[in-house]
């Protein structure tokens, strides 16, 4: 401790002062930039210069200001480190070195200092360093002293103060008003302060207090005393002073308005105290430069939103440069780290040449029939080959980086000079070119480190010793975790646990293992039985959980969180007959049954555990005789743990956006973080529960080692593939029978397809006319009264009238006819067709229940004297409606056209007791 004060601890001050220092003058410049930016912006940026005061370790990252001045740091731990300006050891070190942030200037310290044997031996940097550290200590002293002193004559004057309301006292031996007190701070107002003034002035020092600047003030007096012998650091103190109360003063004025600037300034003014310096307390109305903060508000203006978000990301960025330290060796990486690879392919090379460089194989022997012959052969190795293979990774367990599982598998190509028939059994064998695959692999568990990008592998074996590693795991992400909590004892639930002896057997079973996997809820978890038990779909599966026997013997557990409190359900229980088993009346029992039920308080109510089973169904099976004391065990394991989460409900919207990206591509591990339930027999099956009666079944093999057979989206009891089928169209069906809607008759969909051809046939079908139901599809609205009138009329059949030349000649004057440039209605590039009003009044009065007067006819030309409307087309587009499926709700009916790239939505409203009906909209859609 005496070597650490006299030759270490002034270097510490000076790393933290040098390192304060140049994030001092950073700030000084971006005080500039940021003049007109609101004051609360200045302030904030002091507060990294007194983290970089106050603190000698930060964090290490790849981005900081620091890095830029080549500034050298030593690694405290993985991830923090501290600057190493002035190396701690300086004093004993053979070679001692200085490095500045000035160019030139550490380069000359160093050329001063005694270098080798000189230092070695006589250590002439002790005494210096001594010295130093005591003329340091006694600066800092008289600091610290001065401030104390300032306190006490201050108290004294506080003397005879008498409480105005909660937290204010008025004092008449104080010239201003101020905050004093670190943990229960107090506002103190001079007795001769007048009433009008009152009420901005506790505004400003409520602002103080709620901001905290009394505790930022002592922090900052605190800095001064350590580095008292740095300038800068003296004109930190007095500009954070500043902007601190100006910050408070905009504050005040933003809260009131600008009437209130003259009398603010006057009382500024008249309660300044002068002093331009203070000690950490109190924090003073009246103090700083009081002539700028009278100017600020003088000038002081409501900011504009832009400004405040540009000033807070200036903030953001420098702090975010400032606070941290560049990593050590300015993130450069050797070549060669023991032990880490700069990927899992060159530890692939390394495992190669390790086999390459061991140079022997051992290897059997077959007979002339291609048995075994019973004879083994060791040989030298002629070449080698081998190959990784990820297989799951887990982030955020590991704090220096993400853990991945991987396989490395190699083949030898053994030299096999004898040319023998060489026997490999199992699933091995020997290629075309000679490498004899012996089913041999490694699993390895690897840090991919996030501070250097490399890999580090922690954990090895080799088949068969590894195979069960993946055990009884969900995913690798399972296994990686149990693993690490494991390997480095963490007080943290096990995905999978073995009973094995927590279950007694009856006489006639056998046991190996018996293993339970964990589920997650939100904040709580329990164990469950590998096999044996099945969840459920219950009702309520966003608050209901719940898991059965698959013995049939009526065994149940059920988890349901209530919103009722603890207390209701105690008194629930007690009043359906059932009995406490314990003191706190958690867990209770139903006298005439085997129902017991387990209560745990939380934030929104409480948990509530049930288990029964049917006795008369228990038998003398040692498995089925087992079922009461398992049901036990899996309550018991029930635990509150805010660490544990449950996984996402997966989403209607989630399901199509994955179709939509992936389609065929899609695997199981595209629904690996979501929540499910396993099921099924021979093959693996989860299921998905999702909104309303929407769910996703997924089956196959191992989720680990096949790609499903198939990805059910449910409703009821239809189901599509989402890798190949639509499944906007199929969402859209089971969202409206969901709402009561019934789907329409496929005889029903081929009426309407009949109904909306853009054409109509005569019985001999030959085409007669335009459908005029077709002009309703010709744009889309929400509501009939807002369709595009021009289209609707451009392939509108007409009653066979013909425009007369007259007729064209008056259109010459309607301002938006564009052939007024034609002389004659022969002379007309395009035919133009009238359509009395009396007509399409009709067919809009039959088929939509409104008029002309009900639309915006002004894009058509319309001619009061012939009472009739004029367009003009040279082609035949009219649109159809192709019926994919429909449905019908109360007196609505919806029709839909599914494509690949939209959808088109038709709905009409019957009228006249459903012997017809009326359009109401007609839309494109997208998406859901």
């Amino acid at each position: 401790m005496g070597d650490f004060l006299a030759y270490e601890l002034l270097p510490v001050i000076l790393n933290m002062t040098l390192t304060a220092s140049v994030v001092i003058v950073l700030v000084l410049l971006v005080r500039l930039v940021l003049q007109r930016a609101p004051r609360i912006c200045s302030y904030v940026l002091w507060l990294v210069v007194l983290f970089r005061l106050l603190c000698p370790v930060s964090l290490t990252a790849d981005v900081s200001l620091l890095s830029l001045l080549d500034t050298p740091v030593t690694e405290v731990t993985a991830h923090t480190s501290a600057a190493a300006y002035v190396p701690r050891d300086v004093v004993h070190s053979p070679e001692p070195t200085v490095t500045l942030p000035v160019p030139g200037v550490g380069e000359a310290v160093t050329e001063t200092l005694p270098q080798g044997e000189e230092q070695t031996v006589a250590d002439p940097l002790e005494a210096p360093m001594a010295i130093a550290t005591i003329l340091w200590m006694t600066g800092a002293a008289a600091m610290v002293l001065y401030g104390a002193v300032s306190l006490l004559r201050l108290r004294r004057r506080l003397v005879g103060a008498v409480p105005l309301e909660k937290g204010v006292y008025l004092a008449d031996h104080i010239e201003t008003p101020f905050v004093l007190g670190l943990f229960r701070p107090k506002i103190y107002l001079p007795s001769a302060l007048a009433e009008e003034e009152r009420g901005y002035i506790l505004l400003h020092e409520r602002h103080h207090i709620r901001r905290l600047d009394h505790a930022v003030k002592l922090l900052a007096f605190l800095a001064l005393c350590v580095h008292w012998f740095n300038p800068l650091v003296w004109l930190m103190f007095v500009l954070l002073g500043r902007d601190m109360e100006m910050s408070c003063d905009e504050a005040v004025m933003k809260r009131l308005g600008e009437a209130v600037r003259a009398d603010y300034s006057a009382s500024l003014l008249r309660l300044a105290t002068g002093r331009r310096f203070s000690a950490g307390a109190p924090l003073a109305f009246g103090e700083g430069d009081t002539r700028a903060r009278v100017k600020n508000v003088l000038r002081w203006k409501r900011p504009r939103l832009w400004g405040v978000l540009a000033g807070a990301a200036v903030c953001v960025a420098v702090i975010a440069a400032c606070a941290v330290n560049p990593g050590e060796n300015s993130g450069e990486v050797p070549e060669e780290i023991t032990g880490t690879y700069a990927s899992m392919e060159d530890y692939a090379q390394s495992r190669v040449q390790e086999i390459l460089d061991s140079n022997s194989v051992t290897y059997a022997i077959a007979d002339e029939n291609g048995a075994y012959s019973g004879q083994t052969v060791t040989d030298t190795v002629e070449d080698a080959r081998g190959t990784v293979t990820f297989l799951g990774s887990l982030e955020g367990l590991e704090p220096e980086g993400r853990l991945e599982a991987w396989e490395f598998s190699w083949e030898i190509k053994p030299t096999n000079a004898q040319n023998h028939q060489i026997f490999i059994a199992g699933g091995g064998g020997v290629t075309e070119d000679g490498f004899c695959n012996f089913d041999q692999s490694d699993l390895l568990i690897a840090l991919f480190r996030s501070d250097d990008s490399r890999y580090e592998i922690l954990w090895k074996e080799t088949a068969p010793e590894h195979t069960d590693f993946f055990g009884y795991h969900n995913g690798y992400e399972e296994a990686l975790y149990d693993w690490y909590v494991t390997e480095y004892g963490l007080d943290l639930p096990l995905y999978v646990e073995d009973w094995i002896d927590r279950v007694e057997v009856p006489e006639g079973g056998s046991l190996g293992n018996f293993p339970v996997h964990r589920f997650n809820g939100d904040g709580w978890y329990l164990y469950i039985p590998v096999s044996a038990w099945e969840q459920v779909l219950t009702e309520g599966p966003d608050a209901q959980w719940q898991w059965v026997s698959s013995y049939g013997t009526g065994a149940t557990l059920l988890v349901e969180q209530m919103e009722a409190s603890l207390a209701d359900q105690k008194a629930a229980l007690e009043g359906q007959g059932f009995v406490p088993e314990d003191g706190g009346k958690l867990v209770w029992a139903y006298p005439d049954g085997n129902i017991r039920t387990w209560l745990y308080e939380t934030d929104g109510g409480c948990l509530r555990v049930t288990t029964d089973y049917d006795s008369s169904r228990i038998t003398d099976d040692p498995y089925i005789s087992m079922q009461p004391q398992v049901l036990a065990l899996m309550a018991e394991s029930f635990a509150l743990d805010e660490r544990v989460t449950a996984n996402p409900r997966l989403t209607l919207e989630e399901v199509r956006k994955l179709a939509e990206r992936k389609g065929e591509m899609l695997s199981w591990a595209d629904f690996e973080n979501y929540e499910y339930i396993e099921t099924g027999s021979g093959l693996y099956i989860r299921v998905y529960p999702m909104d309303g009666t929407f769910s996703l079944s997924i089956g196959g093999g191992r989720p680990e080692q096949e790609e499903p057979l198939y990805i059910y989206l449910n409703c009821g009891e239809d189901f599509i593939d989402i890798r190949r089928e639509n499944v906007d169209a199929f969402i859209r069906r089971g969202q409206a029978i969901q709402q009561g809607a019934e789907l329409l008759s496929d005889e029903e969909v081929a009426q309407y397809n009949e109904r909306f051809q853009s054409i109509v046939y005569d019985k001999q079908g030959n085409p007669v006319e335009n459908n005029v139901l077709c002009c309703f599809l010709t744009s889309f609205y929400d509501d009939v009264t807002e369709l595009n009138f021009e289209e609707f009329l451009r392939y509108f059949p007409g009653d066979g009238s013909q425009t007369s030349e007259a007729e064209f000649h008056a259109l010459k004057d309607v301002e938006i006819w564009p052939f007024d440039w034609v002389g004659t209605l022969a002379d007309n590039p395009v035919p133009v067709h009238r359509y009395p009003r009396r007509l399409v009044d009709l067919v809009l009065e039959e088929y939509a229940g409104i008029t002309t007067a009900d639309l915006d006819t002004s894009a058509v030309a319309y001619l009061p004297e012939y009472d009739a409307y004029y367009n003009y087309t040279s082609d035949n587009g009219l649109p159809a409606l192709t019926v994919t499926w429909g449905c019908r709700e109360g007196d609505v009916i919806r029709l839909y056209q599914e494509g690949e790239n939209r959808t088109l939505e038709l709905t009409l409203r019957e009228v006249d007791d459903r012997e017809s009906w009326h359009f109401v909209s007609f839309r494109s859609l997208e998406g859901i």
